[in-house]
């Protein structure tokens, strides 16, 4: 047997084992989704798994570390734009009256 045809027989066991072992950790993130545990996490390591092999699974793959990283920062942003609203100005100057109101009352 040539060398050629040899590497293309490991080649073709290496798919076989990293299509095997992403789809097993596939479907168990699938089923981590609907029991207990971290399915997300499962899915995108298994795709990470497919992705050493499998063109399609390494696009999948960064296609959806792209919805997931703009979901992140749209939430970091929402957050921060609350915490900034709730320390404006007026909101500020209501508690400070608060405070004062409330000190003074004790001290009567």
């Amino acid at each position: 047997m040539s060398n050629q045809v040899k590497s293309s027989s490991w080649q073709l066991i290496r798919q076989i084992a990293v299509g095997i072992a992403g789809g097993i950790v596939i479907l168990l993130g699938g089923i981590m989704l609907v029991t207990p545990g971290p399915g997300l996490v499962m899915i995108a390591v298994g795709l990470a798994i497919l992705g050493t092999e499998f063109v399609w699974a390494r696009h999948l793959r960064n296609r959806v570390q792209k919805y997931v990283r703009e979901k992140v920062d749209n939430a970091r942003n929402r957050k921060r734009d609350s915490e900034q609203k709730s320390k404006s100005p007026a909101e500020t100057s209501r508690r400070t009256k608060r405070l004062i109101e409330r000190d003074t009352v004790n001290v009567s």
